[in-house]
């Protein structure tokens, strides 16, 4: 009987062990999944974060052309606009001269 009980004892044991080293392999496989998913992920995200600094940089690069183009603009007009009055300034005094000499 007790020998009875040992074997049953033994095949257990080894039952177990089988199922221990399935469920190890398993294990090992799903972490090895997983790993391999994290890195593609890190990879993607990777490259969608090199895409839009990128992007945000071409964005920044063209804003900063095109206000460059206004306020060139606006210093041509106000170079404009100073010699407009410098002239008027001028014609208003020679009148102002011209009304005295009269």
């Amino acid at each position: 009987k007790l020998q009875e009980n040992m074997t049953a004892l033994s095949d257990n044991v080894d039952m177990l062990k089988d199922e221990m080293d399935v469920a190890s392999r398993k294990h090992d496989e799903l972490l090895d999944s997983h790993s391999s998913e994290m890195k593609t992920l890190e990879t993607e995200c990777s490259v969608k974060i090199e895409e839009l600094q990128r992007s945000h940089s071409q964005m920044l690069t063209k804003e900063k052309s095109e206000h460059q183009l206004v306020i060139t603009d606006l210093d041509k007009n106000i170079a404009l606009l100073e010699q407009k009055h410098e002239t008027e300034t001028l014609q208003h005094e020679e009148f102002v001269a011209s009304l005295k000499q009269s």
